[in-house]
């Protein structure tokens, strides 16, 4: 594989076979061997500086010199990509925040409903025991009254029958 770099020869070649694969190396003629001008290995579709230490995404894609407009327009490129990583990430999160903070909302709704719920329920729970007290209330006043209409009655029924028998007596007599 060839890139197109400005000010400089760019070729691939095939690593050892502890390390497969096609590399590119960036070199600018003239400036002795190409080990001398290695500035560093870039798999194809990597994005990241490549050495012996590690790999490192904050780190140039190369060394300074090396391919200056080619250089500019791959960091510029990893630079974005990593902006919207970070803008993918920080959307996530936020739609994350959003969709906790409405089932916090519709929680706290269901609750505010049963506990309205409760005090109504709790609430005409008092009005029926005071219905029922004064229910209660007004048919013991009303057995009262027919007992003593009753009593009444009874006295009166007795007190006919007694001028009723003594009636009898006296023509009897």
């Amino acid at each position: 594989m060839t890139l197109h770099c400005p000010g400089a020869d760019v070729t691939s070649r095939t690593r050892s076979p502890r390390e497969p694969g096609i590399h590119h190396r960036c070199f600018t003629p003239g400036l002795g061997s190409l080990e001398s001008q290695r500035f560093g290995f870039v798999s194809a579709g990597s994005s990241f500086w490549i050495s012996d230490r590690t790999l490192h995404p904050s780190r140039p894609l190369f060394g300074v010199g090396a391919c200056p407009k080619f250089l500019n327009s791959v960091n510029e490129i990893a630079f974005i990509n990593s902006l919207e990583a970070q803008n993918k990430r920080h959307d996530l999160i936020s739609k994350e925040k959003d969709h906790e903070a409405r089932l916090h909302d519709i929680q706290e709704e269901r609750q505010r409903k049963l506990e309205e719920k409760a005090a109504k329920e709790a609430a005409a729970e008092g009005r029926r025991k005071i219905l029922e007290a004064e229910r209660q209330a007004r048919l013991t006043e009303m057995q009262e009254r027919r007992k003593m209409r009753d009593h009444k009655v009874e006295q009166l029924f007795l007190v006919k029958e007694k001028e009723r028998q003594e009636l009898a007596s006296q023509k009897a007599r």
